[in-house]
């Protein structure tokens, strides 16, 4: 990490199992676990630390090679089932591909079935409540790419949360979306299709590979 190892606290990771043996590393704003850098920017070891205690769910990043995820509320209209398929469909190819579904669940009849169908997928982690900035900042920072799975959106804030964190987006070809996969930031998908979303979710690695997490950033931040 290149930081003086008397600036690191190691945490006992209680509330999950991880390759380093459920010791975390904090360094000035990053977390390491199950080798996998977590950075939160100006985040105060201490407050990343308890928010990292909090986060049971971390567990996942120690059984996967790549985590996709969903954020915002959960509610059929945002797709958190579409996505959920379409993960379900892609495991078969990529084992280890592993989704996160974090957010406000709805109280209707249709959220609360849906959240039903996302605690028995055994691919997906599922956070169903509200999260402080500081969690919602490492979930999105434990992510490999944001998937932004609407039909008929033509913007979201989720996208420019993800690049804010140099994480790349899976987005339909509509809108806003269309001109952030055109600069690279992600893979897009004809969200009329049936397959789109999962033969998006297939293309992963290689757009991962290609990600300039640093324009990425720059992009946001001049778009705050």
């Amino acid at each position: 990490m290149g930081a003086d190892p008397a600036s690191r606290a190691p945490i006992a990771a209680a509330a999950a199992r991880t390759s380093a043996g459920g010791v975390w590393s904090v360094v000035v704003g990053t977390v390491v676990i199950a080798a996998r850098p977590i950075s939160v920017p100006r985040a105060h070891p201490d407050e990343l630390a308890e928010a990292v205690r909090r986060a049971g769910w971390l567990e996942i990043l120690d059984r996967a090679d790549l985590v996709a995820g969903v954020v915002g509320s959960i509610q059929p209209y945002k797709g958190s089932g579409e996505f959920e398929r379409a993960l379900r469909a892609t495991v078969p190819e990529r084992p280890r591909l592993r989704g996160i579904v974090a957010g406000i669940p709805g109280r209707d009849p249709a959220s609360v079935a849906l959240l039903s169908e996302l605690r028995r997928s055994p691919h997906i982690e599922l956070i169903a409540r509200e999260l402080t900035d500081l969690e919602l900042a490492v979930v999105v920072s434990s992510l490999d790419v944001m998937v932004l799975p609407y039909k008929a959106s033509l913007n979201s804030g989720a996208a420019m949360l993800a690049l804010t964190f140099g994480v790349p987006v899976v987005a339909p070809l509509t809108g806003h979306f269309r001109r952030l996969v055109e600069l690279g930031f992600g893979i897009g998908y004809d969200p009329g299709s049936t397959d789109g979303l999962q033969s998006a979710l297939g293309e992963l690695g290689g757009t991962i590979e290609g990600f300039d997490s640093g324009t990425a950033v720059r992009f946001a931040e001049e778009r705050a």
